[in-house]
């Protein structure tokens, strides 16, 4: 597709700058290409939301003026962009540079909610996995179940038999494996919970 554009005979902005002015608040940008392509005559002001029109073309700006690189998304990039903003790219469109970084981070940002939120979830499912084999164990106060990379879904629990430097050993035992062993049982005692832990 990229190298149908380069050939095709479609505007080549390479080299020239746009100052693009909002009617509304007067707010102003300079754009220029990164490569070859259709870009907008009209686009959304960031600052109050009205239209910045396409004002003028330069030969050349300042160099203290930063331009805005007019770019073409990569196809991961495009993908998550508005339907409409697809169409305008599958038709030789480009995109301005900064709105890849700002749909990069609200992406950014929809994963991590969608994590924490996948997150709670587990840690919420753990907790009633750790109460259910609770109802098994009489003499531990302290269940837990944890994913174990290994081992997946875990119980967890603290022996009573105690070491030199008198700490309580964490026991570890397979979730499916637990469940599995007091199927036909009221409870589970230290040592046959010792004698299926990993």
């Amino acid at each position: 597709m990229v190298s149908g554009i380069e050939e095709a005979g479609i505007y080549d902005g390479r080299g020239t700058y746009d100052l693009y002015e909002c009617e509304k608040c007067g707010h102003s940008i300079i754009t220029t290409y990164a490569v070859k392509g259709v870009t907008p005559f009209i686009i959304r002001c960031k600052g109050c939301g009205g239209d910045m029109i396409h004002e003028k073309t330069y030969k050349s700006i300042p160099e203290a003026i930063y331009a805005i690189k007019w770019v073409r998304p990569t196809l991961k990039q495009t993908m998550g962009l508005s339907t409409g903003l697809i169409e305008h790219v599958l038709n030789g469109g480009l995109v301005m540079e900064t709105e890849l970084k700002i749909n990069n981070i609200m992406n950014s940002k929809r994963l991590t909610v969608e994590a924490e939120k996948a997150y709670y979830a587990y840690r919420e499912k753990c907790e009633k996995v750790a109460k259910a084999a609770q109802g098994y164990i009489n003499w531990s106060d302290d269940v837990g179940c944890e994913y174990m990379s290994s081992d997946g879904l875990c119980i967890l629990t603290t022996a009573s038999d105690y070491y030199a430097n008198g700490s309580m050993p964490e026991s570890v035992c397979p979730a499916s494996e637990f469940f599995s062993f007091v199927k036909d049982k009221d409870e589970i005692t230290e040592q046959e919970f010792k004698s299926i832990c990993i």
